[in-house]
């Protein structure tokens, strides 16, 4: 039986190592998250969060923004 699991995409402003690492220490206190992923290649710096519950985009973007980061919906 598989697991359902749900994907948020958002484009952020996680550019360097330091926001990286800063993430990367607050994702970790979060079991739903199985895994996640910036692409800092892209020119979105695309946050891609693939978790066991459905995420709310809201509660990740408020999250980005109590550590100083920029986190919101990609443009269609």
């Amino acid at each position: 039986m598989s697991l359902l699991m749900h994907v948020l995409v958002l484009k952020t402003n996680i550019d360097n190592e330091q926001k990286l690492n800063t993430v990367n220490a607050r994702f970790d206190t979060i079991p739903q998250f199985k895994e996640w992923s910036v692409d800092q290649e892209d020119i979105d710096n695309v946050l891609r969060i693939v978790s066991t519950e459905k995420i709310n985009k809201s509660d990740v973007i408020d999250l980005l923004d109590s550590m100083n980061l920029l986190c919101e919906e990609l443009a269609e």
